[in-house]
């Protein structure tokens, strides 16, 4: 049997553009009928997120939908649903009154995921994501774990990711996130929508200058600790905050301990420092830390290769 969703419920799903075909058995009675069958749309847009294929099995009643693995297919990432849909009362419109429980997990890459929300960062890399939720289809809420093993911008490999996550509505907040880059630990929290409106915090991050990828290798030595924190849209991030070094060192010049701030601006990060010593140190570097860097020290120009 094809279009028997339309056939049988002529009403409007609110946020859905697509075709659906439904295939499988129709019994119980025309009052109160079930469908035990098969369901699938490619492609389909929901709430305006493309998805190039969604199918799996399904139970139809009035009043109740379920599924025991909807299979959501969007580029290289599969994200697989199990749960139901209850309508409390029925108004010709699913949107008023359908309340959905359920689980998902997803596994893919991240820049399938990424086109949802924008990002000025080509970030990729695997993904996989546990997460539950109950609400409506208009405000879901839960919360899940969150795991990337290999980030990377672009081809540069910058670590593993772990989150803690918990939504609501257009809402993402991450209670706790650690990077890993090396055997350097940064933790952070933070929220996002879906507008890319974002704010987070870091928490002090011991860092080892000799281990970092660009700055090791020029000759930098130290421990330095920083926090930081940004808020505004993601298109055009803001991210600032301080820094404090000990036992600073450039290629085997002593500049002692130290303190300073830093900003992203634009692709670069600007940072000034002032050493015990009597040395200051303004100057930028790129987001990457891959390429040259200019620095200046005490006044004096120098460029940093």
């Amino acid at each position: 049997v094809e279009h028997l969703g339309e056939d049988l419920w002529p009403f409007t799903v609110d946020g859905l553009v697509g075709g659906l075909t439904f295939s499988g058995r129709l019994s119980r009675t025309l009052l109160d009928p079930l469908f035990v069958g098969q369901i699938r749309g490619e492609p389909v847009s929901v709430h305006g997120r493309r998805f190039d294929l969604i199918e799996g099995p399904v139970e139809i009643e009035r009043r109740r939908i379920a599924s025991r693995e909807l299979r959501l297919v969007r580029g290289k990432t599969t994200a697989r649903l199990s749960g139901e849909g209850r309508v409390a009362e029925w108004t010709g419109l699913w949107r008023d009154t359908l309340r959905l429980s359920g689980r998902a997990d997803l596994r893919g890459r991240a820049e399938d995921l990424l086109t949802l929300i924008p990002s000025p960062w080509p970030l990729t890399g695997p993904v996989v994501a546990s997460l539950s939720f109950r609400g409506t289809s208009q405000e879901l809420s839960g919360g899940g774990q969150f795991e990337m093993p290999d980030l990377r911008k672009g081809s540069e490999r910058w670590g593993s990711l772990k989150a803690a996550l918990t939504f609501k509505g257009k809402n993402l907040t991450v209670p706790h996130l650690v990077l890993m880059a090396g055997d350097q630990r940064i933790e952070a929290q933070g929220e996002i929508d879906l507008s890319g409106r974002y704010r987070f915090s870091t928490s002090p991050a011991t860092l080892n200058l000799a281990a970092l990828p660009g700055i090791g290798e020029r000759g930098a030595r130290g421990t330095l600790v920083v926090k930081g924190s940004g808020a505004g849209q993601i298109t055009a991030p803001r991210i600032e905050g301080e820094m404090n070094l000990a036992g600073g060192e450039w290629r085997e010049v002593a500049l002692g301990d130290g303190a300073g701030r830093f900003e992203l601006d634009g692709n670069r990060w600007r940072w000034d420092m002032a050493f015990e010593r009597g040395y200051r140190a303004r100057g930028t570097l790129p987001v990457n830390l891959a390429v040259s860097l200019n620095a200046t020290t005490n006044e004096q120009r120098s460029e940093i290769m």
